[in-house]
């Protein structure tokens, strides 16, 4: 989702000092990446949870997680794919 830079600055130097920590015991890290499969008649996959189906309908234009997006999940058109990355220790 979108942020602030100075918020995102903030969030990506703790999660670094989280992954290096995690790193540092022994702990594997498995990054995963969410991808919502369109379902005909449904919308998002993510619609069939009832805390999105809720969310996205108490959500109006002036209260949403993503200013100008239509739902957290329910607009997702994304398929699934496989995407092998590569993140740096």
């Amino acid at each position: 989702m979108p942020a602030q830079p100075e918020d995102a600055r903030r969030v990506i130097a703790n999660a670094r000092a989280a992954l290096d920590f995690a790193r540092e015991a022994g702990v594997p890290v498995i990054h995963v990446i969410l991808v919502y499969r369109r379902i005909p008649g449904l919308g998002s996959e993510g619609m069939v949870s009832p805390f999105w189906r809720a969310l996205h309908a108490a959500m109006g234009e002036k209260d949403r997680l993503t200013p100008g997006a239509t739902a957290p999940c329910a607009s997702t058109t994304s398929k699934a794919r496989p995407a092998p990355r590569s993140y740096p220790s």
